[in-house]
């Protein structure tokens, strides 16, 4: 491209870049995503094992972990096993250090994407932890109340967006919204294989309002609106069809643009969404986000490498003054 693009591609906000672009490799995602989720090195240093104890959800977790990464680890059992114990420390720390935390299957699969991708489990702690408080929550609770209203208003956005297909769905309870429960607590990890896939989609959900995983949701229905629509009118039918859909074709960069566009035309906050009355997550944008938008900058080096700069607010004003100092003493009296 000419000079006027890499000035643009040279410093971007680590949101704007993890949503329109992506992190492209692994290497940028361990460097990124801490900073996505307003963690400081700190915070990452943290010795979870201490925060084990025993705890009621303790046996099902266990039974999760022993059915999990069998796809993510290829028949390399030393692997699989290595894994599965830092999957089971920083699930049972974050269940067990926090009260208002519960447990729910389909957890332990958003976990798994963490401790494949980094090697060291204190830094996937802090980042499972900030999940469950802030983008999760809404999962965590005793019951799934509250993800079933949720659902409910997954149904009234269809209805928004495509009269026909929500006719064609929901008009005479051919489905029920539940079909999208496992995408939506898991954000598509239970169900996609891919692991480039899911941490592109990942990219996108950590930068982004924790309810955009419904409208993605409804990008994957609506990009498959028409073999839905030629599909007989068959409860059985409809349902398998659609629990299957993200396992066949899930066109990650597709349907984030379509969810994006969803979120655009109805908001959250949209008069006939009752969305901001039912979801217990923190506000949006939370309050660490303004922070990392402010301080940390990523520059794109040659060959997809993205660097974090630190923008220090007091070098910048002592260069201004400098070069005011400079300027000042040019001007003839």
């Amino acid at each position: 491209g000419d000079m006027h693009n890499n000035k643009n591609e040279l410093e971007q906000d680590p949101y704007t870049l993890a949503i329109e672009q992506g992190l492209l490799t692994p290497q940028n995602r361990r460097k990124i995503w801490p900073l996505l989720l307003g963690l400081e090195d700190q915070q990452l240093l943290q010795d979870h094992k201490l925060l084990l104890k025993d705890h009621e959800d303790a046996d099902q977790i266990d039974k999760d972990i022993q059915r999990s990464l069998w796809s993510q680890t290829n028949g390399d059992e030393e692997l699989r096993n290595q894994k599965r114990g830092e999957l089971s420390n920083i699930i049972n720390a974050v269940i067990s250090s926090n009260q208002d935390i519960y447990y729910y299957q389909g957890y332990h699969d958003i976990a798994s994407v963490l401790v494949m991708l980094y090697d060291d489990e204190k830094i996937s702690f802090a980042l499972l932890r900030r999940l469950s408080q802030c983008h999760l929550k809404d999962f965590h609770h005793s019951g799934l109340d509250i993800v079933v209203k949720m659902l409910d208003q997954l149904v009234i956005l269809i209805k928004l967006i495509d009269k026909e297909i929500y006719d064609f769905l929901f008009s005479d309870h051919l489905a029920e919204p539940y079909f999208a429960l496992s995408w939506v607590i898991t954000w598509f990890s239970h169900d996609v294989d891919e692991p480039e896939t899911i941490e592109r989609l990942f990219d996108f959900l950590l930068a982004s309002d924790p309810v955009m995983i419904y409208y993605v949701s409804i990008a994957l229905i609506m990009h498959n609106r028409k073999t839905l629509l030629s599909l007989e009118k068959d409860f059985a039918t409809i349902h398998k069809y659609l629990r299957d859909l993200p396992i066949d074709n899930f066109p990650v960069e597709e349907l984030i643009e379509s969810a994006l566009d969803y979120y655009e035309m109805f908001p959250p906050d949209h008069k006939q969404l009752d969305i901001l009355n039912i979801t217990t997550v923190p506000k949006y944008p939370f309050t660490y986000m303004e922070n990392t938008r402010r301080n940390k900058k990523i520059i794109k080096r040659t060959g997809g490498v993205f660097d974090i700069a630190t923008v220090s607010v007091f070098v910048m004003v002592l260069a201004y003054s400098t070069i005011l100092a400079v300027f000042l003493k040019r001007i003839p009296d």
